[in-house]
């Protein structure tokens, strides 16, 4: 079904249930990260388009942290784009599982990879506990509609945070910088639904401050990798038996 033949009322409930979700918590913790990463900018010494450009190209957080940083110690444009696409690799695995949610193999086209450059944590937490309530030929629709307004939310939220840098505490930065990540964790944690989710997740955080002593740089990965391999095993064999 496309736009021009769905039904107006069916795409008006779609798309004003897409605004609710991107002017909801989703929302407020992407500004609230966007407007301090606006103010880091402004602190790093990078001009006003310099910021907007990092958040319309990258959109993700980590990403744009990571070029930012590179950029103002004037490293290689190369660099720069191989970092970028290192951290971003995590969106790899996210879109995988995305992509079958919102339309089956007989519907998808190049266009697909355009909609990629909206994936990010907020913009897909939010589509994958929302996304039951939405008709299946209406899922892609939704999460561009989504996606696309946390994306021009961000790009505005950064520009707001660069010319009010001066006027934020710089205790405060840490604090709306890192709101993202928690709401990401609030959402995952009432996504769950299976016991092996549950074990993984708590695996994963009991192992990481250990593992954070032992390596800083790997910390979070290995946490990942071992504590929510060996939970996920573990359930699936008591399971078994």
């Amino acid at each position: 079904m496309s736009l021009a033949t769905a039904p107006t009322p069916v795409a008006r409930t779609v798309f004003w249930a897409a605004m609710r979700q991107a002017f909801g918590g989703a929302g407020i913790a992407l500004a609230s990260s966007f407007f301090a990463l606006g103010a880091l900018f402004n602190d790093s010494g990078l001009a006003l388009w310099e910021s907007v450009f990092f958040s319309f190209i990258v959109f993700a957080l980590p990403g744009q942290l990571a070029a930012a940083e590179l950029f103002a110690r004037e490293t290689a444009l190369a660099i720069i784009v191989i970092s970028v696409l290192l951290v971003n690799m995590r969106l790899m695995p996210m879109t995988i599982v995305l992509l079958p949610l919102m339309r089956p193999p007989a519907q998808r086209s190049w266009r697909d990879f355009l909609v990629s450059h909206l994936i990010a944590v907020t913009s897909w937490v939010s589509f994958i506990s929302t996304h039951h309530s939405v008709p299946q030929e209406w899922r892609y629709y939704y999460y561009v509609w989504m996606a696309s307004t946390l994306w021009i939310c961000g790009c505005l939220f950064t520009i707001f945070g660069y010319l009010t840098a001066a006027l934020i505490p710089p205790w405060l930065l840490p604090g709306l910088l890192f709101l993202n990540p928690i709401y990401f964790l609030c959402m995952m944690l009432r996504a769950i639904s299976h016991k092996r989710e549950a074990a993984a997740m708590l695996a994963g955080m009991i192992l990481l401050p250990p593992l954070h002593l032992i390596s800083g740089e790997w910390d979070i990965i290995a946490a990942g990798i071992i504590g929510g391999g060996a939970a996920y095993f573990l359930v699936e064999w008591r399971t078994k038996h």
